[in-house]
This record gives C-alpha cells, sequence and structure tokens, in this order.
C-alpha cells in the first residue's frame, strides 16, 4: 500500500508524532450499531468521547478514503487502505504468492489456489481436473469476497458436483469464484481438528510496528476428523468456525502432538520449524 501522497506519512527516519495534551485518550466512534461495544468499552476506561476531528483514536465501521486522508499524524484510525486485501481470498492469495516469489519464503499454509473468473484460469484447472487426476482429490470451492463460512461448497472426490464445478462457475454471472486443494492430512488432537485463533494489529506502517497476542487454541469436538472426511454431502461439518469449538485439555496436549507429527518426516518437521521460527511470518 502506497501513502505516498497522504499527509500522515513519515520519512523512514522519523518518529511518532506526539500527541497534544488536550487529545490524549479522547476517542470517536461513528453510529454503527457495530460500533456500540467499542464506545461502551473506551468509555469503560475513562476515554472521553470528542468531535473526530480532535480524537486520538477513531473507529468506524466501514472504510472511508476521504475520512482516512483528513486525518492528523497523532490521529489512529481502525481501517488503513488496502486493509480488504486480506479479506478477499482472492487477493489475498494473490498477493501472499507474490511475496512468496518476492521474498523467496515458502508459504506452507496455503494450499494451491486457482481463480476461476478468466478463461485462461478455467481452462488451467481444467488440465488439473481431468488431465491431472484431479477428480480423484478433494477440493473446496469459495466465493473470495465472503466470510464466515458462507459461500464456501465442499467438492468430494470423483462427485458430480466437481466434475461439473466449472459449468457451475460459468453459469454464475453475479460471483467470483477461487478453488482450493483440501488439506486431507491435517494435523489433529486426539483425532479432532484444530484451530488457532492470533489477534494482531497493525499500530504503525512507518515506522512498522505490528502488535500481536497468541490467542487461544479451540477443538472441533463434534466429530471426529477420519469421519468428517467421509462426509462430502455437508459443507458444515468441515468447517471449524460454524461448529462450538471444545477446550483443549492444555497447552501441554498440543506440544505433544506437534512433536510426534515432527517425528513422521524430516521434511514435515522442516515446515513446521520453519513457520515457528518467527511468529510475524504472515504478517
Amino acid at each position: 500500500v502506497s501513502f505516498a501522497h497522504n499527509k500522515r506519512t513519515a520519512s523512514t527516519s522519523s518518529r511518532f508524532t506526539p500527541v497534544p495534551d488536550g487529545a490524549r485518550g479522547t476517542f470517536y466512534c461513528d453510529d454503527s450499531g457495530v460500533s456500540k461495544p467499542f464506545f461502551q468499552g473506551f468509555e469503560a476506561r475513562g476515554w472521553r468521547y470528542v468531535p473526530r476531528h480532535r480524537a486520538h483514536v477513531v473507529y468506524t465501521y466501514g472504510f472511508r478514503y476521504d475520512l482516512w486522508r483528513t486525518l492528523e499524524p497523532y490521529q489512529r484510525h481502525n481501517h488503513m487502505p488496502g486493509f480488504l486485501q486480506w479479506n478477499k481470498k482472492d487477493s489475498f492469495n494473490r498477493r501472499m504468492m507474490k511475496y512468496q516469489e518476492s521474498s523467496g519464503k515458502q508459504i506452507w499454509s496455503i494450499p494451491k489456489t486457482y481463480p476461476l473468473n478468466s478463461l485462461k484460469r478455467r481452462e488451467s484447472f481444467r488440465k488439473v481436473l481431468f488431465e491431472q487426476g484431479g477428480m480423484s482429490r478433494p477440493w473446496v470451492l469459495k466465493v473470495p469476497n465472503l466470510n464466515q463460512g458462507k459461500g464456501i461448497t465442499m467438492l468430494g472426490p470423483n462427485t458430480d458436483a466437481l466434475k461439473n464445478v466449472l459449468d457451475t462457475v460459468e453459469n454464475d454471472k453475479d460471483n467470483k469464484y477461487i478453488i482450493q486443494e483440501y488439506v486431507c492430512n491435517a494435523m489433529t488432537i486426539e483425532g479432532y481438528k484444530f484451530e488457532f485463533r492470533i489477534h494482531w494489529l497493525v499500530a504503525s506502517v512507518d515506522p512498522l510496528v505490528v502488535l500481536w497476542h497468541p490467542g487461544y487454541l479451540r477443538i472441533i469436538m463434534n466429530q471426529k476428523n477420519d469421519e468428517i472426511m467421509k462426509n462430502w454431502n455437508s459443507t458444515e461439518a468441515h468447517l471449524g468456525n460454524l461448529h462450538a469449538g471444545g477446550k483443549a485439555a492444555s497447552w501441554g496436549k498440543f506440544a505433544e502432538n506437534l512433536e510426534a507429527t515432527k517425528k513422521r518426516s524430516k521434511s514435515l518437521k522442516k515446515q513446521i520449524d520453519s513457520l515457528a521460527d518467527s511468529a510475524m511470518h504472515h504478517v
């Protein structure tokens, strides 16, 4: 993201602009219903609500570029231009692949992805599907600008839905699509799938300051993974964010499973260790 034409731009040798005494501890929230908990949270901590142009922290539900351009250097906003690139799965994949190419770092966590809304890309995937054994593997079809489990379809091996997926995409004039390989050899804890929820915040882009918290581990307790892999008629069965997660017995139990997984092969150990080298690997 370029900030060259914004008055918030700072040189790489600069430091933060001091917050004026009258603005410290002040905030602004818009009137969106989603913003109400943030309003209450700021007030509960003794912060004072003021007009937007005087606030130290400016919170809005949606992003407005015209608003962002008017902010003073000391003001902190909860959005920045380009932030939606993280939320759109096609843009996210495209940019992470560019980062992989430019940095030389292998990004193991992103499965092979094919955008399907251009004829060239569809023909590329058609070749994978019908000439390179793709029909024998499971895939995940996604509408890239949706989240919370919406717009996702699981496509089991050798199913009619997988065989006809390109026709489905071509007949839908309203949506974009990507398709990704299903990760079949997922690590499990006592046979259950699990996920991490990690929280991070870009506090500044110049100088770059990223705050992060390790978050928590959630085990998907509704069904063991071996049973899930037999069920391709229900997309919900495969999506952890649609189910109530159980609690890990302990982080020690997770560590045990991690070490056991690493012992399976030297290659797998190398992949896991490379990701553990830096908690900021994907930031």
